[in-house]
């Protein structure tokens, strides 16, 4: 599927380093059986480099912070990054998105988030209207 994306401020006077740009992911997926197919596109100004968590279900219950001793599944992802689609095996994850430097989430977590065997999902980081909080994930289903 054929996908872009518009991510930054609209008004690049206030905030040249993140003026709005399109990105298109230049990566080609297909359904795999025995897969859940995952593209991570990291949109949020504000939350600048994150770290991504995408952990077994039931590993961040419901934590305020990330625990100690979990290491981000995806470190130092900087605004505007494309994952490419990441192959996992089916199940439920928590997802969660913090800033780097900060174990509290920016973005979920999102508890028992279902990536279905031969499924192609999405997940795109965002801002809330007007670059405020609260943050949040816009979740696309690619699925053929």
């Amino acid at each position: 599927s054929r996908l872009a994306v518009a991510v930054g401020s609209a008004d690049p006077m206030a905030d040249p380093a993140n003026a709005i740009r399109i990105l298109v992911p230049r990566d080609t997926v297909r359904s795999i059986a025995t897969d859940a197919q995952v593209r991570i596109i990291h949109g949020s100004v504000i939350a600048q480099d994150v770290n991504i968590y995408v952990l077994p279900e039931n590993t961040l219950m419901m934590a305020a912070d990330i625990p100690a001793g979990i290491d981000p599944t995806f470190p130092n992802v900087p605004f505007g990054e494309v994952l490419g689609h990441i192959s996992l095996l089916p199940g439920n994850y928590d997802i969660a998105v913090t800033p780097v430097g900060s174990r509290t989430p920016a973005i979920g977590p999102f508890l028992s988030f279902p990536l279905p065997a031969g499924s192609i999902s999405t997940i795109i980081a965002i801002d809330g209207p007007n670059l405020t909080t609260p943050l949040g994930a816009l979740v696309i289903d690619d699925t053929l």
